[in-house]
């Protein structure tokens, strides 16, 4: 049985649709790049190695900290201390981490006002659906790589997420959610997915062409029968339908319509249904 997640991206009527769709490639992103300041960019503490014999004993030992006394010990951990605020001072040592990385924001909802205004040229764009299975290439392989469009949610929290240097422990999962997976609550609204591409920077990448499900004409766009014409050939240079519809809004609420469209959870391909 193969599991699907569903994810959208809003983009405005212009040059990185349309190759989306004809060449079947997408745009992804360096933090850097962000428009938010807060992005990927975490707290990052004065560096404190008192408690290093605690949060890391194994690092403790490897340093010969346990050989040392007194002033000795006080001396070597400053030396420490300094070394790594050397790599960490101007944020260079998150500089390294997310030097070759790059984003591909999606989104889990494909009616958002405020996405249609803010990212889709005020609803003139349009939103690309992505159906994406989640276990149909993991046989055999250790990993997703970015083709495969496999998008891991963010969290929105108040708190700004902290980032130490410090020696402590730290797993990949916990390095993962605070670098790129962390957001203010102020963008919750965006309901963020996030295919994260840990090498070879930003640029034009290609995706399975299979996992075109959609596309959604904004309210404002007028350009329903080229995008008819240009699906047309699409579904048949990849063997599969995608469907055309197009957005309205609603006459007696805020709301933005999509006629005919399956709204979708991620669950079983076989346990689609409206929300």
């Amino acid at each position: 049985m193969v599991n699907y997640m569903y994810r959208y991206k809003y983009l405005p009527n212009k040059e990185g649709l349309l190759k989306l769709l004809s060449d079947r490639t997408v745009k992804f992103t360096h933090p850097s790049d962000f428009n938010d300041p807060f992005d990927c960019f975490p707290s990052t503490p004065r560096t404190k190695l008192s408690s290093l014999k605690s949060t890391n004993p194994a690092l403790y030992d490897r340093l010969g900290l346990n050989l040392l006394k007194g002033v000795e010990k006080i001396q070597e951990l400053d030396r420490i201390r300094k070394r790594l605020e050397s790599r960490s001072g101007g944020g260079n040592q998150l500089d390294y981490l997310l030097k070759d990385a790059s984003v591909l924001s999606l989104s889990r909802i494909p009616n958002s006002i405020l996405m249609w205004s803010h990212y889709a040229d005020f609803h003139k764009g349009a939103v690309v659906e992505f159906k994406i299975p989640t276990n149909a290439w993991s046989a055999g392989k250790l990993y997703f790589n970015h083709e495969d469009l496999i998008a891991l949610d963010v969290e929105y929290k108040a708190e700004r997420p902290v980032f130490r240097n410090d020696g402590s422990k730290s797993n990949s999962h916990t390095i993962l959610n605070t670098l790129f997976l962390t957001k203010a609550k102020e963008w919750e609204y965006e309901e963020e997915s996030r295919v994260i591409k840990n090498d070879g920077g930003a640029g034009i990448f290609p995706f399975r062409p299979c996992l075109l499900n959609g596309l959604i004409l904004g309210a404002k766009n007028k350009d329903g029968a080229l995008f008819d014409k240009l699906l047309r050939k699409v579904s048949g240079e990849i063997g599969k339908h995608v469907a055309l519809y197009q957005a309205e809004f609603c006459k007696t609420e805020y709301k933005i319509k999509i006629p005919r469209f399956n709204f979708k959870i991620d669950e079983k391909d076989t346990g689609e249904r409206n929300r």
